[in-house]
């Protein structure tokens, strides 16, 4: 189900901030504002020698998005519902993504795959929220014949109303945790890029809720890392480093940098936005 492509325009997704999906306001965000956001209409990757084109319906959602590869293409398509997001197909893929919310707020991203005529459930994300919509909660499930079971619940830590800390325990007792140690300048932007359609290591805090949430603050991680339990103990694992261009909100540019603390290996990725 998985096409060496596909991951590596996730790896290219998660470090390019990309700009395409409208926020709900947050209430804890003084500076939210509903004004229209700068519409991307295509992004170069220039380590990978990829780009991504865009297309818009007439009220602004986005609607397909067309990924060019040396290995090949993918097409991802987006559906609305009154709540806003709630469907990622593609027609090279046999797996998708649908969302579903309660009472106007996201509750949950179900991990699908075509069966027959149908689609299966095999993954599902469970969120949580305070009164302060924040996520506080975010649970992980494998799905099958046999039932539902519990793979991961993520508890997320807040400072001046940002995640500052999200800790992963699994039901056997092993841990991850992501420190979002700072934050970009103001930047305006569209979160659903952030999105992958697989459920990765980095999904506690590139997933749909959190993206909201730090659009809606016009923030951007700029330094997290992610430790990764031992004897009890968190012990660092890699370094994730943002350095970002930004003029009157607008992001034009950003390079990441990922550094593996064990082997010392760095990957690096520049990405280019045209509006």
């Amino acid at each position: 189900m998985k096409m060496k492509n596909q991951k590596q325009i996730f790896y290219a997704a998660t470090c390019a901030m990309g700009l395409v999906f409208g926020c709900q306001e947050d209430v804890q965000n003084p500076t939210a504002q509903l004004s229209p956001l700068p519409q991307l209409k295509r992004m170069e990757w220039l380590t990978l020698g990829q780009t991504a084109t865009f297309s818009y319906a007439a009220d602004g959602t986005l609607r397909t998005a067309h990924y060019q590869h040396a290995a090949g293409t993918i097409d991802r398509e987006y559906t609305y519902g009154v709540d806003g997001l709630i469907g990622i197909t593609s027609p090279q893929s046999l797996a998708g993504n649908s969302f579903e919310y309660t009472a106007g707020r996201l509750s949950k991203m179900k991990r699908t795959v075509k069966d027959g005529a149908a689609y299966r459930v095999y993954q599902i994300l469970d969120y949580t929220f305070n009164a302060h919509q924040q996520l506080t909660q975010l649970r992980l499930y494998k799905n099958n014949s046999s039932g539902t079971e519990l793979l991961y619940t993520s508890t997320y830590t807040y400072i001046s109303g940002l995640p500052a800390q999200i800790e992963t325990t699994s039901p056997t007792g092993s841990k991850l945790l992501i420190k979002i140690e700072q934050y970009s300048d103001e930047v305006r932007y569209d979160p659903i890029h952030f999105v992958d359609p697989e459920v990765n290591q980095l999904y506690p805090l590139y997933n749909l809720a959190t993206l909201r949430h730090l659009a809606n603050w016009k923030k951007l991680p700029l330094l997290f890392k992610l430790y990764r339990y031992h004897q009890n103990q968190p012990v660092l694992e890699k370094t994730y480093e943002f350095d970002y261009t930004i003029i009157n909100g607008k992001l034009l540019q950003q390079r990441c940098r990922i550094t593996d603390v064990e082997t010392s290996a760095i990957s690096e990725l520049q990405t280019i936005y045209h509006y």
